[in-house]
């Protein structure tokens, strides 16, 4: 960031800030559990992306606990997050509440079949 500061200009940059990245595997169970509930929801296949972005509980799980997370939105681009006009459909809240149910169910599965697996 420094080099691209202008003539004159610096930058400081102070604290402790930040956490670790997270990533998990494509071809963890959780992804396929998910990817199956979602898939059973949803009209569209679903899209496996990775995306940069923080949420700390993530990282503390995943290293405390020991586990695979699988962190989703269920937001369009036109959404607008974090914007002055955010707004988030009703029907596709709905949906997502449902897809919720059949991720839990799905990953109950996994536990049926492989007991002793630690779930997230």
């Amino acid at each position: 960031m420094r080099r691209q500061l202008p003539e004159g200009c610096r930058a400081e940059f102070e604290g402790d800030y930040g956490t670790p990245a997270v990533s998990i595997r494509e071809a963890s169970p959780f992804i396929a559990a998910t990817r199956r509930a979602l898939d059973a929801e949803w009209p569209d296949p679903t899209l496996l992306e990775g995306t940069g972005g923080t949420v700390p509980l993530v990282g503390l799980l995943a290293d405390k606990l020991a586990v695979d997370c699988i962190v989703m939105g269920f937001i369009l681009a036109d959404d607008a997050i974090h914007a002055a006009d955010e707004h988030f459909d009703v029907e596709r809240l709905r949906l997502a509440t449902r897809s919720w149910v059949r991720i839990f169910d799905e990953i109950g599965r996994l536990d049926r079949e492989q007991p002793g697996r630690a779930a997230s």
